[in-house]
C-alpha cells in the first residue's frame, strides 16, 4: 500500500468529467487529473469506482470506496441539473445507517453502498490481537432482566 502519498483534497470537474486529486508525495505538492471515460448521467457508480481504483491504485489507495462513490454521485447529480446543496442533502441521507431501514427494499447500488459503510464501521470498531485496547476475554453483565429462551437452556435433552 503506497504510504508516500497523502491526499489533501479530492474533487471533480464537470466538463469534461474528471476526478481531481491534490496530494503530497515525498514532500512535494502535486495535482492529478483522472479522466472519467464514458461517464454519463446514467453510468453505474460502483463500476466506475472499481475502474478508478484499479487504474489509479497508487494515487487512490488511501481514498475509501464510499468516499469515491459519494463524489461520483454528486458529479452525476450535477450533470443531471441538481444543485450542489440538494445533491449533498440527498447524499447525506444515503451515508447514514438507519436501523429501521429495510434494506430488502432498496436498489442494488444503495445496498452495496450501505454494506461498504457497515464494513468500514465494523473495521473501525473491531479490536484485534496487537491493538493497544485489545482484551481477549471480555465478560459483560447486563442489569436488565432478559426473558429466558429455549436456546439458552443448558440441558442437552432436546437433542
Amino acid at each position: 500500500m503506497p504510504k508516500d502519498i497523502k491526499v489533501k483534497k479530492i474533487g471533480f470537474n464537470i466538463e469534461p468529467p474528471a476526478l481531481i486529486l491534490i496530494y503530497t508525495e515525498q514532500g512535494k505538492s502535486r495535482k492529478r487529473m483522472m479522466p472519467l471515460r464514458n461517464f454519463t448521467k446514467r453510468t453505474g457508480i460502483n463500476r466506475v469506482v472499481e475502474e478508478l481504483k484499479g487504474r489509479h491504485y497508487h494515487h487512490l489507495a488511501n481514498v475509501s470506496e464510499p468516499q469515491l462513490a459519494k463524489l461520483l454521485t454528486v458529479l452525476q447529480d450535477r450533470m443531471n441539473g441538481l444543485s450542489l446543496k440538494s445533491s449533498l442533502e440527498k447524499r447525506g441521507s444515503m451515508d447514514r445507517l438507519d436501523p429501521d431501514e429495510d434494506l430488502n427494499q432498496v436498489d442494488q447500488e444503495t445496498l452495496t453502498l450501505k454494506k461498504k459503510i457497515m464494513e468500514k464501521t465494523f473495521e473501525e470498531n473491531s479490536r484485534k490481537p496487537g491493538d493497544p485496547d485489545y482484551n481477549y476475554d471480555v465478560e459483560v453483565d447486563f442489569d436488565e432482566q432478559i426473558e429466558p429462551s429455549p436456546w439458552d437452556s443448558d440441558s442437552m435433552s432436546d437433542f
